[in-house]
């Protein structure tokens, strides 16, 4: 989806948009427009790419309420003006579903775009139609307009009629909005907690009504602008009372020792709890224990294994209360369907609860093991041999723990392999004093991330000794070379703490196709940015690269869809991404630097990270899809 790249400070004349300081829109559309990109994707994966452009065509086509317009725009690759680009200003959905069939009809690509910028480098040899969403109303958008002339719907204006509507018992607020990073940060909103499923109904209804827009917020951990824009309507759901027997929040489901129902709001540290309770281990997940199961399938997240599909493949069945107060349940009796449920960004209205599929506990075997970055990254073969004969295998190099000074070579770096098998011969499972003991290390090591962060952004010269320092700890003490056996969630959230110290992060996932030759040189270009950007006493990246390898998905809008064998995929894809404490200076350049080019090798990115400001992305992702 082309359109909509966003840069830091950049200055766009238009009466309807500021930017903040991020280049992300800071207006009441913000967060809508880009759930409707990622919506759309699907559907426009396979219109015809190769006819003439007759743009009279699609003219000739009309929507009830929207309207074609001829216009001049400029792309932003050399701001050259196009002429006569076929714009489209639909208003209402309906407009939206008409645009979608008559453009596929007619053979046209449909991209979402700037007010004031057409895409890049995307008229030549193709027919596309820009849709502007400047004029796009939801429902009495106009009615609840009237109360205030600036914003719809302010909280000043509806933060009473909120709480009579839903009954109160719940409570709604009037308050900022910063999620974990403070990528995404909003003056106002008005936050509602509910605590039963009729508020929730309810709450619905009402901003149904009154033309509010709604999102879900959990622990806040997505970069990527998903959630509750400036006015609207914030949701938290930890305090959601289920409808399981005793009010628990995760049980087995009726009948069944394997499948498992987990309310929104739990978090994973509540469902490793009871599948070491219970025996039973969910096949793979993310580390962290403070998110929640439910937005981790929710935004296409995923874990590691060799034979592991996402998260969200595993769920069997979702109940989601509808943009009508309804709550529907999904199951796998309509594959295709789920497939758009399993990772659905919200798109369907508010996940209530869902069941995922377990398997019986496994014990793990877990290794620390540490070579060079010579030896792992530039050796296909030794490559090969490692990913493809284990089970899980995650590689972390954190740059600069050479401690260089002068010159730097990477290659005579080490790097930190954590290697896991399940085994049926296990030896001595780890007790309980093992897992106190590395928690507190983990409060200690991110407590001092957390201190460090404002030295590292303002001293960046520190960042070698820095690096250097916290890797020896990690090394010598904190993951010490040798073998263990735990239960696999144990093996799975490893690491504690981790969601106290913000960091930015940037992460791609490529189809694995066995080629290890390409994975080198997707690493390579980590390696040369890192010691360009030395060579210059400058450090975007300052924390670590990490690697994992798995199955593929086929969620729609889980970026691992792309290694799925039904889709020319090879069966197994990698994920790769970068990270660097918050406020890094510099950051947003480096990702721009780095994902041009992973998406030149066909890489995707995680849609939960950060990566809408790279240019180009919106059209990459569609092509790759």
């Amino acid at each position: 989806m082309g359109g909509n790249v966003f840069y830091r400070n950049q200055e766009k004349t238009t009466t309807t948009t500021t930017w903040n300081d991020r280049g992300v829109k800071d207006n009441v559309s913000g967060s809508f427009v880009y759930l409707l990109k990622l919506s759309l994707l699907t559907h426009f994966s396979v219109i015809r790419k190769d006819l003439q452009q007759e743009v009279d065509q699609l003219e000739q086509g009309k929507l009830t309420n929207g309207a074609f317009r001829k216009q001049k725009r400029k792309c932003i690759d050399n701001d050259k003006i196009q002429e006569d680009v076929l714009v489209v200003y639909p208003k209402t959905v309906d407009d939206l579903k008409e645009l979608r069939d008559l453009a596929q009809d007619k053979g046209y690509e449909i991209m979402f775009h700037d007010s004031n910028y057409g895409a890049n480098s995307c008229f030549k040899g193709k027919k596309y139609v820009l849709v502007n969403t400047d004029e796009f109303e939801t429902r009495n958008r106009k009615t609840a307009a009237k109360k205030s002339p600036d914003t719809y719907a302010t909280p000043q204006v509806e933060l009473t009629d909120v709480e009579k509507y839903i009954k109160r018992n719940s409570e709604t607020v009037q308050e900022s909005f910063k999620n974990w990073e403070g990528s995404q940060n909003r003056k106002r909103v008005l936050a509602s907690r509910p605590e039963t499923l009729t508020q929730l109904q309810n709450l619905i209804r009402y901003a149904r009504d009154q033309g509010l827009r709604i999102r879900c917020a959990g622990t806040k951990h997505s970069w990527a602008p998903l959630f509750a824009d400036e006015n609207q309507i914030c949701i938290y759901l930890t305090s959601l009372n289920s409808d399981y027997p005793g009010g628990k929040k995760i049980r087995f489901s009726p009948g069944s020792k394997t499948e498992v129902d987990v309310m929104t709001g739990v978090n994973n540290g509540d469902l490793k709890a009871f599948q070491l309770e219970n025996k039973v281990n969910l096949p793979c997940n993310v580390i962290l224990t403070a998110v929640q199961p439910v937005s981790v399938v929710a935004t296409g997240c995923h874990g590691v294994g060799w034979d592991c599909l996402s998260p969200g493949d595993y769920v069997t069945k979702m109940r989601i209360v509808d943009s009508f107060g309804e709550l529907r349940t999904y199951t796998t009796d309509n594959m295709e369907q789920m497939k758009a449920i399993q990772a659905n960004f919200g798109l369907f209205g508010v996940i209530f609860d869902m069941t995922i599929k377990m398997e019986k506990q496994h014990i793990a075997e877990s290794q620390n093991l540490y070579r060079t970055v010579e030896q792992v990254f530039y050796d296909p073969n030794y490559l090969k041999q490692i990913v493809e004969n284990n089970w899980s295998v995650e590689i972390f190099w954190f740059p600069f723990n050479s401690f260089p000074i002068i010159s730097y070579d990477p290659k005579e770096e080490d790097v930190y392999m954590r290697i896991v098998n399940k085994t049926n011969k296990p030896g001595k499972l780890q007790p309980k004093s093992f897992y106190e003991d590395g928690a507190r290390w983990d409060w200690l090591t991110q407590n001092s991330l957390v201190a460090g962060n404002h030295v590292l952004t303002e001293f960046i010269g520190i960042t070698p000794f820095a690096q250097s320092s916290a890797f020896k700890l990690l090394k010598n003490q904190i993951y010490p070379e040798g073998t263990i056996y735990q239960e696999l969630p144990h093996a799975v959230h490893f690491r504690e703490y981790i969601d106290w110290a913000p960091v930015h992060d940037l992460e791609f996932v490529f189809d694995c196709k066995g080629d290890y030759e390409k994975t080198q040189r997707i690493i390579q270009i980590v390696i040369d940015k890192s010691r360009e950007h030395f060579s210059r006493s400058h450090y975007p990246f300052n924390i670590a690269l990490e690697m994992r390898w798995m199955a593929y998905s086929e969620c729609y809008l889980c970026p691992a869809i792309i290694g799925n064998p039904a889709l020319g995929g090879s069966g197994h894809v990698f994920y790769v991404e970068v990270l660097s404490v918050d406020g890094t200076n510099g950051w947003d350049e480096f990702c721009i630097e780095l994902g041009i080019e992973w998406m030149k090798l066909g890489g995707m990115p995680h849609l939960a990270k950060e990566w809408d400001f790279i240019p180009g992305a919106y059209e990459h992702i569609r092509q790759v899809r």
